[in-house]
């Protein structure tokens, strides 16, 4: 597994949390890596998720969280040095419980983007230029969307929109216009109640593919880009070591220094993270599967500084945050708080 690294004090500092109220099964509030000092600012209750950009054009980083409870976003625009200006709220559709931040006009500035579970719509929030947003415009995504991503799925130099929708057990597309306006969805179908969703070239021929954590299928499906679209999804099981799994989070990176982007998975029902190998050509390989205590979400960062991603992940019953260091061969050590 290789030797354990102390997790140092500057590294815990990039960890940006934003706690809030338990969704769907236990599902806790998303956070996000920065690299500033640590302080608290109040957000919204209920803060379901959290984004990170700069709003205002003024080169500092800003925040964003999703309050589900309130049906708002909160921004918190920042000062420098890591402190915030008080949060200013605006109101999104019913239950947002993801959020993205992206410049989906082309203005230099980003703007706000929130996945609402009960609306089934996405709510977008163009940035003027203060850092105030205006008044949200929301577009049918699909039943109880769950995760959204930004990219440009066409290549057409304009933001799109991917939405993992879990009462329908599909991923909309939403192609963007580049004046912060979208296309009427187009469907595809995906596992069983997709929770997350990440976009990434994995079979590096320039296009775009999906990959979604499928909660109830306990697996992960990859829609390979293709000329006018997607393939059909091909499900790979999360873990062939432990059955149960339940993913709740999804990330991808090269975590063995091949070159080719891997999948880190947080698998809540059973508490620990598993991970797909990719081979370059769009398909996935299991890797090791481990346990740590209450794990629900996950993302990928060199938190160590040492050039290997590691695995940074949440907990919402005992609501810390714990940092798995890699080792740069697809392992990893003994987690550290």
């Amino acid at each position: 597994m290789g030797t354990k690294r102390p997790l140092g004090r500057a590294a815990l500092t990039f960890l940006v949390v934003a706690v809030g109220s338990l969704l769907f099964v236990g599902v806790p509030a998303a956070f996000a890596l920065l690299d500033f000092s640590t302080s608290q600012a109040a957000c919204g209750a209920g803060a379901a998720g959290i984004a990170v950009g700069d709003l205002n054009g003024d080169r500092r980083l800003d925040i964003v969280t999703a309050n589900s409870t309130s049906n708002t976003v909160s921004v918190l625009l920042g000062r420098g040095k890591g402190t915030f200006r008080a949060q200013r709220r605006y109101a999104t559709g019913t239950k947002p419980i993801a959020v993205a931040v992206a410049d989906l006009d082309r203005d230099g500035r980003a703007d706000v983007i929130t996945a609402n579970a009960l609306a089934g719509t996405v709510s977008v929030l163009l940035a003027r230029r203060d850092g105030s947003l205006r008044p949200a415009r929301a577009f049918a995504a699909g039943k109880r969307p769950a995760a959204l991503a930004v990219a440009d799925v066409d290549r057409d130099g304009r933001r799109d929109l991917v939405v993992a929708n879990s009462g329908t057990d599909t991923v909309s597309i939403l192609l963007g216009h580049g004046d912060g306006t979208f296309s009427r969805r187009t469907q595809l179908a995906a596992g069983d109640e997709p929770r997350s969703v990440v976009v990434k070239d994995f079979n590096g021929d320039g296009r775009p593919d999906i990959a979604v954590a499928d909660y109830a299928a306990e697996a992960v499906s990859v829609l390979l880009g293709r000329a006018g679209g997607f393939r059909k999804a091909v499900v790979y099981p999360v873990s062939t070591e432990w059955p149960g799994l339940k993913p709740t989070s999804l990330a991808a990176g090269d975590l063995n220094g091949d070159g080719h982007p891997d999948l880190v998975i947080a698998n809540g029902y059973l508490s620990c993270t598993s991970t797909l190998i990719g081979d370059g050509h769009g398909t996935f390989a299991p890797g090791p599967t481990a346990a740590w205590e209450d794990v629900v979400a996950a993302t990928l960062a060199d938190v160590t500084g040492d050039g290997a991603l590691d695995v940074v992940t949440t907990s919402h019953m005992s609501a810390t945050i714990s940092a798995i260091p890699g080792t740069g061969s697809g392992r990893f050590c003994l987690p550290q708080r």
